[in-house]
């Protein structure tokens, strides 16, 4: 029994490191997906003191990490097969722009609301600006709501 456990201890498992007796996940993102990720490093607490959980569990994390790669790899613009495609170019949105949006809207609800009804749309607005800029409403994407959600988590914690 002896020898199995230390060859568990001695097996080098890919992507886990040991800190204070806990295993933690830790992988470098790609050079070519920075901009997919808001640090260069995942690093995963795996919630477990043992080799073998450990390992199980950065196994999967890789695979799942790399089948994340793979797809974002593909879904960018360089991919080898989009050259075939037409070019599709978009005529210029003819929506107004979120400042501009935010002025009709207030014009119309803020009449006899407080103050701070104004102030809340302000300063969520200028979130998003701030973020994302002052595009076009529907210019806006997934990706820009997700990343103010996400500055704002950063901010409470």
């Amino acid at each position: 029994m002896v020898g199995v456990y230390s060859i568990l201890c001695t097996t080098k498992v890919p992507y886990v490191y040991k800190r204070d007796g806990i295993f933690y996940f830790n992988r470098r993102v790609p050079k070519d997906l920075p901009r997919h990720y808001r640090c260069s490093r995942i690093i995963i607490f795996l919630k477990t003191k043992s080799a073998q959980a450990a390992k199980v569990k950065s196994v999967s994390l890789a695979s799942q990490l790399d089948e994340e790669w793979l797809t974002l790899r593909w879904s960018q613009k360089d991919n080898p097969v989009r050259r075939f495609l037409f070019d599709m170019s978009f005529e210029p949105s003819l929506a107004p722009s979120l400042s501009k949006t935010k002025n009709i809207y207030l014009d119309e609800k803020a009449g006899s609301r407080p103050i701070t009804f104004s102030q809340a749309a302000d300063r969520a607005v200028m979130n998003v600006i701030n973020i994302a800029g002052d595009k076009p409403i529907d210019g806006y994407t997934r990706q820009d709501a997700n990343t103010d959600r996400g500055i704002k988590s950063a901010v409470r914690h």
